[in-house]
């Protein structure tokens, strides 16, 4: 099996959850639940692609306070992943706060820290050199990595030397976009192969207030497979001939959200890597992101097992005994 290297942010996500509301200024709201624990993009997935059985590479930064030997630790217990790309930094380790509704929705509240210093110029050649045939290299959390995004466009050139495919999932961009980035972001999707961003998302990147229109404007953009996260509503996957295909969710009790997307990107990306059908791919990862968001706990036990996955896709049934307002569609954002 080819390996498939995870190039993203790891730092320590603090989870307040069970709220109705959300705080005013000048007040203050009790959370009946909390927990402390490893997130970020590059690692959510990394974890997530280790327990389908893939061979993940790591590479990451995380600091050298007491809150990244936290980290550290946990990321040890994950056997399966390659650590020896994990830079530790002289800096505070960076967290997000997560406001978690009863619903599932959720609101980030974040400090960088030492995400700010991540680059991938020292370990570039690494990197190169670990790349088997068939591999994937996914990229994701760029928003958290300032220094990774000046010298994304580079990376990505590099790659594409190489005849690596890359897969890319930015996450949501807090500054947004101006026409120049729009257009800058448009030239890195020229080399992408696989894109898997959230509706919202899409419709940032595009300006646009529908996925329709925001699908209308970045298909002329770019060339390859394009899996859609829709929430809910399942996944939509367009390819490059511009054959369209719904996949439908997966229904499960909600219990957390975070992390459903990167979820669902080790799924998709485990199914690619199997040489399985990029419908099939989708349908990898719409399970794989149902039974995380099913889970509280650390991400070591909130990704499912490939046996899991296949099981969930084998059943295709929901379980009667459950009653309709327990119900909750799997979510990717």
């Amino acid at each position: 099996m080819p390996n498939v290297i995870s190039i993203g942010n790891t730092c320590l996500d603090i989870i307040l959850s069970e709220t109705t509301q959300l705080p005013k200024w000048n007040s203050e709201l009790i959370f009946p639940k909390t927990e402390w624990r490893l997130g970020g993009q590059g690692a959510n997935f990394a974890i997530a692609a280790s327990h389908l059985e893939l061979k993940s590479v790591l590479a990451t930064s995380i600091g050298t306070d007491e809150a990244g030997n936290r980290i550290l630790g946990e990321l040890a217990a994950t056997t399966r992943i390659d650590e020896h790309l994990i830079k530790r930094e002289k800096s505070e380790t960076g967290f997000s706060v997560t406001l978690v509704r009863r619903d599932g929705e959720r609101s980030f509240l974040t400090f960088l820290g030492h995400q700010k210093l991540f680059t991938t110029k020292p370990i570039m050649n690494e990197i190169l050199n670990i790349i088997e045939t068939d591999s994937i290299v996914h990229i994701s959390g760029l928003y958290m990595l300032p220094k990774l995004r000046r010298e994304l466009l580079s990376l990505f050139k590099r790659l594409h030397d190489e005849n690596t495919r890359i897969s890319f999932d930015p996450g949501w961009n807090p500054e947004g976009f101006s026409k120049a980035k729009r257009e800058e972001f448009y030239r890195l999707l020229s080399y992408v192969a696989f894109y898997e961003p959230n509706d919202a998302e899409l419709k940032q990147l595009t300006g646009q207030t529908t996925v329709q229109a925001a699908l209308r404007r970045v298909e002329p953009k770019f060339g390859g497979v394009l899996a859609l996260k829709l929430g809910k509503k399942g996944s939509k996957i367009i390819e490059p001939s511009g054959k369209v295909t719904f996949e439908p969710p997966f229904l499960t009790r909600v219990a957390d959200t975070t992390g459903a997307g990167d979820a669902f990107d080790a799924g998709f990306i485990a199914g690619i890597l199997r040489n399985r059908s990029v419908q099939i791919s989708a349908k990898i990862g719409n399970a794989t992101a149902s039974i995380a968001i099913s889970r509280r706990g650390r991400a070591t036990l909130r990704f499912p097992r490939l046996r899991e996955v296949q099981t969930a896709i084998e059943r295709q049934q929901t379980p009667s005994s459950l009653r309709i307002d327990q119900l909750y569609h799997s979510s990717h954002r």
